[in-house]
């Protein structure tokens, strides 16, 4: 649906956005975790790695990419409400090429050159609310494991995790059966 609403004959030729904004606790993280968080997030995620071309009778297919690069994230120095929604207009307003580019868009938000939020816009032919919650845990898990060998965690002193996490899906005989869409 999404590709076909893309293809409209409209003034403005774009596509629909999700975002997620995941802030790090105060201490933020160093850019390379992120990104490297944000690359194991790709791999994991097939979504996050598909564009949509055309064949030569204009039918569209999905061609999920197994060799891409990470999307150079657009830093912003400051953490402030109006710095994040910068950060997130830059991202969001420009269109998405379906057929090119990549269904992720990347932004930070630096406090003393580390990251203190993560924007990220995603395009809705790839990722749809069902999905953003599982996206967001697997994020904040990769934070997570690459953050172990760094003096930052994401676990407070006591081991529990900081609320930055949302609630994985609690029925397990439904998350086993779409798996393979999360």
């Amino acid at each position: 649906m999404y590709w076909y609403q893309y293809h409209l004959p409209l003034p403005v030729t774009d596509s629909a956005k999700i975002q997620l904004v995941v802030r790090m606790p105060d201490a933020g993280l160093p850019e390379g975790l992120v990104t490297g968080a944000i690359e194991k997030l790709m791999l994991r995620h097939e979504a996050l790695r598909t564009v949509y071309p055309t064949d030569s009778s204009g039918k569209p297919f999905q061609l999920v990419l197994d060799e891409f690069e990470t999307p150079v994230p657009l830093r912003r120095d400051g953490n402030d409400l109006e710095d994040i929604t910068a950060v997130f207009h830059s991202l969001f307003f420009p269109p998405m090429d379906q057929a090119t580019e990549l269904p992720l868009r990347v932004g930070y938000t630096l406090k003393d050159r580390r990251v203190a939020t993560v924007i990220l816009v995603l395009n809705h032919i790839s990722v749809d609310a069902a999905s953003l919650g599982q996206i967001r845990s697997d994020l904040i898990s990769c934070l997570d494991a690459d953050s172990r060998d760094s003096p930052f965690s994401l676990k407070d002193q006591g081991g529990n995790t900081q609320p930055l996490a949302v609630a994985r899906q609690q029925s397990t005989a439904w998350a086993s059966l779409h798996e393979r869409s999360m």
